[in-house]
């Protein structure tokens, strides 16, 4: 038999075969794309009608509780207004001591936040540190004053004296009226001011704001090139019911 015949007859070697049916397996794979399966999305399980429901409750609970807490407010507010209008003497300010019952705002600004100014046991200080800048201690009432029968009494003094002070009332109408040169003392003393000094300007019975200003201005060159610090020590400040003549 020629050697060509006995050549094809013979069996595959193991190895081809393996290395066939790998190649077959690969190729095979790689052909086909994967399929991947879908991923569904969750549907949310949510009751809107529900929902809606129980926000409207919420809401409407909330907007009640708004509604008496602000009634309530007015009411008391009411009532501290006419006990306060009752009142021979309104304190604003007694050794120091800020009332905080009548007082929704009592800050000091402008030059006074960058001064010494502050609250101590006996009195308030205020303090400007730089000249021809002005410096106030500023006081805004919980609600409207009616201070068209009163005096305004202040008990204070300057820290060397001869200090020359503003006071200015302002009414709900944002209008305001200034009373200048009010001269101190460096020693403690009470001024009285009467009502009539700024009657026609403002409506003094609805008066919620009150300040004491401090504003310098030289005399003479050579003052408005030197430095100034001025303090003004306030222990007092009332509103006082006067008599009717």
């Amino acid at each position: 038999m020629p050697k060509t015949i006995e050549t094809l007859r013979s069996p595959v070697f193991k190895e081809d075969v393996l290395h066939s049916h790998i190649a077959d397996t690969y190729f095979h794979k790689n052909s086909h794309t994967k399929t991947r399966k879908k991923k569904h999305a969750r549907r949310l399980n949510i009751d809107f009608p529900r929902l809606f429901i129980t926000w409207a409750i919420v809401a409407a609970l909330s907007l009640s509780v708004f509604i008496s807490i602000t009634s309530l407010h007015k009411r008391y507010i009411g009532i501290l207004r006419k006990e306060t209008a009752a009142l021979k003497v309104i304190d604003v300010v007694t050794q120091g001591s800020v009332n905080k019952t009548i007082i929704g705002k009592f800050e000091f600004r402008g030059q006074a936040r960058r001064g010494k100014s502050s609250e101590i046991k006996d009195s308030v200080i205020l303090n400007n540190p730089k000249k021809y800048n002005w410096a106030d201690l500023s006081v805004d009432f919980k609600f409207p004053v009616d201070v068209s029968r009163r005096a305004l009494l202040l008990s204070l003094r300057g820290s060397i004296g001869g200090e020359k002070m503003s006071v200015v009332l302002r009414d709900t109408k944002n209008r305001s009226s200034r009373l200048s040169d009010i001269s101190l003392s460096s020693n403690l003393k009470d001024k009285m001011i009467h009502m009539d000094e700024f009657k026609g300007d403002i409506d003094l019975g609805n008066i919620n704001h009150l300040r004491l200003e401090y504003g310098h201005a030289g005399e003479s060159v050579s003052q408005m090139d030197s430095p100034i610090n001025v303090t003004i020590y306030v222990n007092n400040i009332s509103l006082a019911k006067e008599e009717e003549s």
